[in-house]
């Protein structure tokens, strides 16, 4: 199973305060993305991590999304990554190595953009 943990509710380990709030760390303590791939052991009800990336500084209020690409790398969005208006969103391609490597990123400057979903081709038969 993969997961988009946008971190908005992560806890600030000094103050207790979640990210965004108040007295909160900004983009060094809790402030931060991860995606997440679990492995899910249904009749026990236990869930380990297998990987995960640590995205910080990179940290997006909303609308995180993760996929295993058919090559076994992962493809994660980040949608709104500035509390600022006009946003901002970044979708990057990584290596499933304990020190994940970028093979493709995506930087889009004042546009917001909602689940990015990395698609082969438009056209029947042709991969890019």
């Amino acid at each position: 199973m993969a997961i988009s943990d946008n971190g908005n509710s992560r806890p600030d380990p000094v103050r207790g305060v979640s990210c965004g709030d108040g007295g909160a760390v900004g983009g060094v303590g809790p402030c931060y993305s991860r995606g997440l791939i679990l492995d899910v052991n249904e009749p026990a009800k236990t869930a380990s991590i297998v990987w995960q990336d640590n995205l910080s500084p990179l940290f997006a209020q909303c609308c995180g999304n993760i996929n295993v690409l058919a090559n076994g790398n992962v493809d994660m969005g980040a949608g709104a990554t500035s509390f600022a208006f006009p946003q901002n969103t970044e979708a990057l391609e990584v290596t499933q190595q304990a020190i994940p490597q970028i093979v493709w990123q995506m930087n889009i400057t004042g546009q917001f953009s909602y689940r990015m979903l990395r698609i082969p081709s438009l056209y029947p038969g042709v991969t890019w």
